[in-house]
């Protein structure tokens, strides 16, 4: 019956897909790769003890909830350009419906799962159906909330084929340096593949090779862009960058400890050593302490730079509901030092807006900082005992600022900063200091400073 109604589906999306062969081969993909979810081995007798088969059939509704959640979503949302109402509620329905069902699987057949995880999928689909209300943005809504039955097949497919049993996946998983790899690459070509759907573009679909660009552009904090991040994407596409760019920001070795961690399993000698040695040599015993604080540094970080450049923005003219959306995706642009802006001309409209500067500036320098060094950022307040190398790292990061400070500021006063009164000239001096070492703003024109 599943196989039957995503089949069904993917007829239905026929018409949108006829002129456009890329996205009918990404639809062909997904409708295949579900089907095949739907259809992958029982969980095994001694993973499940003496409620097997209560909880195989779990297994197996969610499973197939899940995967014509996302063939609803595809229909509805990836595969047309305009969202027709009644495909967007059926599509919204059939989420909900998979998001009730992982919840009930995840609460009473995965053993020892933290009650946050499933929390945190029903957050995920009320912070999606806010956002479609809010902002009337139906197809960054679905998007959000087909991450949760997109997880959910994820999960139970893990859950499915044991870890040790998983040929490729235990080559992958177990040795650190492949995992990041592996990861990064699989980012990408997500990343690029859902850019290039209609959904994405705000007017004609855009190239693969644009697409790929702007997803490993984000993917790694690069900043470098083909296509005008402001004009090019519509509100998904800039939501699928966002999410990129949090992703590529974080970094893969953090995420795969915070999932594992979540999930309650052990980490492999090697995937500790690699996560010691990203913390700086932290003891084993501490690393998800360590990773806990770096994850919540992170998060406070950019969740209070969005309040701040929300009101600031709200307060340059911008309505609410826009100044929040530009607030979030400026913050956590700047935090990742992603360099991505939702302006043509980046942060130039705003060089006589020194506030705006300054806090984009600190989370420029805040997230440029290893987390090591934000691990330790508070001992460094506190006066506790402080890691050389997160020493070395803060010392380098003031002397650089600090040259470049004054080096841009003498060296272009009668030139990038000639229309600035003296404070401004100042405030962005500073600016440009930072973001050149690393983020990929800028603040004047970048054709008018001196070339030697």
């Amino acid at each position: 019956m599943v196989t039957a109604g995503v089949g069904a589906l993917a007829a239905a999306m026929a018409p949108a897909l006829a002129t456009r062969p890329l996205a009918a081969l990404v639809a062909a993909l997904v409708v295949v790769g579900l089907i095949a979810a739907v259809w992958s081995p029982d969980t095994p007798e001694d993973l499940l003890g003496p409620t097997a088969g209560r909880l195989r059939a779990q297994l197996s509704d969610v499973r197939r909830a899940a995967a014509l959640a996302l063939a609803a979503w595809l229909n509805g949302v990836a595969a047309r350009a305009d969202i027709d109402p009644w495909v967007a509620t059926a599509s919204a329905i059939a989420s909900a419906i998979a998001t009730a069902r992982a919840v009930t699987w995840m609460r009473t057949t995965l053993d020892g799962l933290p009650r946050r995880l499933w929390l945190a999928a029903i957050a995920v689909a009320l912070a999606a159906a806010a956002l479609a209300a809010a902002t009337g943005a139906e197809a960054a809504g679905l998007t959000l909330l087909a991450l949760v039955p997109a997880g959910t097949l994820v999960l139970a497919r893990a859950r499915g084929l044991p870890l040790a049993n998983a040929g490729w996946i235990a080559l992958i998983v177990d040795h650190p340096a492949r995992l990041i790899v592996a990861t990064f690459l699989a980012l990408c070509v997500v990343g690029a593949i859902a850019l290039s759907l209609p959904v994405s573009a705000a007017g004609d679909a855009v190239r693969l090779v644009d697409a790929a660009f702007t997803s490993v552009s984000a993917v790694c904090a690069t900043g470098l862009i083909t296509l005008d991040t402001a004009v090019a994407w519509s509100g998904a596409g800039k939501l699928i960058i966002l999410v990129l760019i949090q992703l590529g920001g974080l970094g893969i070795m953090t995420l795969s400890t915070a999932a594992l961690g979540a999930l309650g399993r052990r980490l492999s000698v090697r995937h500790e050593e690699a996560v010691a040695g990203l913390f700086s040599g932290e003891h084993r015993g501490l690393l998800f302490v360590a990773l806990r604080r770096t994850l919540a540094v992170t998060f406070a970080a950019e969740a209070a730079g969005a309040i701040v450049l929300t009101a600031l923005f709200a307060a340059h003219g911008d309505a609410l509901g826009d100044a929040l959306w530009r607030g979030v995706f400026t913050s956590v642009s700047a935090f990742c030092n992603a360099g991505f802006a939702l302006q043509s001309d980046s942060l130039v409209g705003y060089q006589t807006a020194p506030a705006v500067l300054h806090v984009v500036a600190l989370l420029i320098i805040t997230g440029g900082l290893a987390p090591p060094v934000i691990a330790a950022l508070p001992r460094v307040v506190g006066r506790g005992p402080v890691p050389v190398q997160a020493k070395i790292v803060l010392a380098a990061t003031v002397a650089l600022l600090g040259v470049g400070f004054a080096g841009f500021a003498a060296l272009e006063r009668r030139g990038a900063l000639a229309g600035l009164s003296f404070g401004d000239k100042l405030h962005n001096a500073w600016f440009q200091s930072v973001t050149f070492r690393t983020a990929g703003f800028n603040s004047v024109d970048f054709p008018e400073p001196h070339p030697g």
